[in-house]
Order: C-alpha cells, then sequence, then structure tokens
C-alpha cells in the first residue's frame, strides 16, 4: 500500500498532463475547424485518443508495484534464504507480469490481407486492450470494424479477399472473431 500510494502521485501527475495535451490539441482542433463553421458531422467524428498513454503510463504504474513490492518481500527473509534464493534462476513468482506485458507489446501479429502497417498496428492494439481489459468480443469486434471500415476500398491499406473476393470481406464478423480468437490464444499461451 505504502509503494503503490507513493508511486500513484507520480503517475497522476503523468496522467494529468496527458489530459492537458490532449484539451490543447482538441482546443486548437476546434478553433481552426470554427473558422470553417462546426458543424455536427465534424462532432460526430471527432475521436479523442488517451488510451494508449494511459494504458502505458498505468501498466508502467502497476508493473514497477509489483516489482517493488517483490523486491521488498525478498529483502523480509532470512538471509540465508535470500542467499540461497540470488543463486537460483527463477525466485520470487513464477509469474513474470512483465514477460507476459511485453509479449503482449511486442507479438507480431499476421493479419491477412490488411496490408498497411499503421492499421495492423490499430488492429493489434485493440487485440492487447481486449485481453488487458477483459473486454467482451463484441466490443472489440465492434472497435475493430470501426478500426478497418474508413479504409475499405483503399487497395493500398486492405486487399480484396474472402469469399465475397471484396475489401468489405474483411468486416465480415466470422473474420474479425477470428482475429481476436486466434491472436488471444496465443498470446495468452505464450505469457
Amino acid at each position: 500500500k505504502k509503494i503503490f500510494d507513493e508511486d500513484a502521485l507520480a503517475v497522476g501527475l503523468k496522467l494529468r498532463a496527458i489530459l492537458k495535451e490532449l484539451r490543447d490539441s482538441t482546443l486548437q482542433l476546434v478553433e481552426q475547424q470554427d473558422k470553417g463553421g462546426l458543424s455536427a458531422d465534424f462532432a460526430a467524428n471527432l475521436r479523442l485518443d488517451t488510451g494508449r498513454a494511459f494504458s502505458k503510463t498505468i501498466e508502467d504504474f502497476l508493473m514497477d508495484v509489483w516489482r517493488k513490492n517483490r523486491d521488498a518481500a525478498l529483502a523480509e527473509l532470512p538471509e540465508e534464504i535470500q542467499n540461497r534464493l540470488k543463486g537460483m534462476k527463477r525466485y520470487a513468482s513464477a509469474y513474470k507480469p512483465d514477460v507476459a506485458a511485453n509479449y503482449f507489446r511486442a507479438r507480431s501479429y499476421f493479419i491477412k490481407n490488411i496490408v498497411d502497417e499503421e492499421l495492423t498496428k490499430k488492429v493489434k492494439f485493440e487485440v492487447f486492450q481486449h485481453l488487458k481489459d477483459g473486454r467482451s468480443m463484441r466490443e472489440t469486434l465492434a472497435n475493430i470494424r470501426d478500426v478497418l471500415e474508413p479504409w475499405i476500398g483503399d487497395p493500398s491499406k486492405i486487399k480484396p479477399s474472402g469469399i465475397t473476393r471484396t475489401p468489405e470481406d474483411v468486416l465480415q464478423s466470422y473474420r474479425i472473431e477470428n482475429i481476436i480468437r486466434t491472436e488471444s490464444a496465443d498470446s495468452m499461451s505464450e505469457a
């Protein structure tokens, strides 16, 4: 609790900085748009993305708290046991959350017929969030569809594929669900 509370103050400041940056950039965007007149379409399509920065900040915070607590717990053991444990390659815990988190982040995703690296990264992020936050299949499926839909018809982003041999085929629920299930199963078993 002490470690968590001490570190939480620093994390709170980092999160406030992310929000301030988002506020400033949003105000700048609205001011630019206002010159041409704000529209309902502009408001409906406005996307504010703090998820990645927030997730990374909080993930780093929780991993640091876990490591500090692990080290503090080891330091409380009698010196004889500490020395024995330090000589072992695996000690303190069979579960290494930093290894699991690194695998999720570094996993190389292969998604058939999506040829744009930036789109692949966005889909990868949604699958990562699905695993990390325990999102429902329906929510993750909708998020991935939202990522892909604007690029349907652009062969530099998504190639025609599937049964229909069309770019829209990648939006089929069974295909997106297959991406989520395959990547989730692989990441979970590896972690």
